[in-house]
């Protein structure tokens, strides 16, 4: 999907999450997100460096490295209570404790970065950085003069990788491209990331008829049986039926149906024209959630 070559002009909606759960092998928890209003910028340096090896008289290997990623949030102002429990202070009373001792939880922290494109409802690029910990604010105050010198807070993070969900550092999408509506809706719900993204190919199974029911259903699963979902297609550019016997792409209204997730999705076509003849179905495009494309496949199939 095309996108929209644009300079970022805007950035809100910071929200933070406490790390409850992150053990090798299982998936991480979090707690509910709390919106942490009045953000001014945001900086993000993920250290990357390179370095080129040298033998045989010229250059011989590249190679690319990580480093620290560090953050820099500008506020116009915190919740002191937020702040407390993100640094592992003390605060009873209305008043905050800081101590030597005071050991920071892990955090990650969401936000969106507006675009300057044409989307319907706003271009924008969607971040998480999913396991961090604060240092204590920066604060530079002065007193007022003739004209107001407004002061914000400073607040600072080291990231590192998830013990689960693959290490994943960070998450990131853009709306204007492969970002789907209901992940965009979702993504201040809980810290984004996958588990188990899985890239192996998606196959397309054998399809059976029911001319009772006038459908056609066809299955789909892949190697290893991971678990997956697929996108529904909405017209029959994805999925042709053709009568066999005429030659004519079948025609009316098709009912996508397609599991959400399983080991093996299926896609029912129904249509009161299906009868008990015979139907080449080709698939021409389908996708599972990771955008893993249904190798194309064209099969006879008679309703029984």
């Amino acid at each position: 999907m095309a996108g929209t070559i644009a300079p970022m002009i805007g950035l809100d909606k910071v929200y933070v999450a406490k790390l409850l759960t992150d053990v090798v092998g299982s998936t991480p928890t979090y707690d509910t997100p709390v919106a942490m209003p009045g953000v001014v910028t945001a900086s993000i340096n993920k250290n990357g460096t390179i370095i080129t090896d040298y033998a045989d008289n010229r250059q011989f290997w590249v190679g690319n490295s990580r480093g620290n990623t560090e953050g820099t949030f500008e506020f116009v102002d915190y919740d002191p209570a937020l702040i407390a429990a993100m640094l592992g202070q003390t605060r009873a009373n209305g008043i905050t404790e800081g101590r030597p001792l005071d050991q920071a939880a892990y955090y990650a922290i969401g936000f969106r970065v507006w675009i300057g494109g044409e989307k319907a409802g706003g271009t924008y690029r969607y971040v998480w950085l999913l396991k961090g910990k604060f240092t204590i604010p920066s604060i530079n105050p002065e007193t007022k003069k003739e004209q107001i010198s407004p002061k914000h807070v400073t607040l600072t993070a080291q990231f590192v990788a998830l013990n689960g969900a693959n290490n994943v550092i960070d998450t990131e999408a853009r709306n204007d491209y492969d970002l789907t509506s209901v992940t965009e809706a979702a993504w201040f719900t809980a810290p984004v990331f996958s588990s188990g993204v899985s890239t192996s190919a998606v196959t397309v199974g054998s399809a059976t008829g029911s001319a009772s029911a006038h459908t056609i259903t066809i299955p789909f699963s892949k190697g290893s049986s991971e678990t997956f979902s697929l996108v529904a297609p909405v017209d029959n550019t994805q999925i042709v039926v053709i009568v066999n016997s005429t030659g004519l792409i079948l025609a009316g209204t098709y009912t996508y149906t397609a599991s959400v997730a399983g080991t093996a999705p299926t896609i029912t076509i129904a249509n009161a024209s299906i009868a008990a003849v015979s139907y080449s179905v080709v698939v021409v495009k389908i996708t599972d959630s990771n955008g893993v494309l249904a190798t194309p496949k064209s099969q006879d199939v008679t309703p029984a």
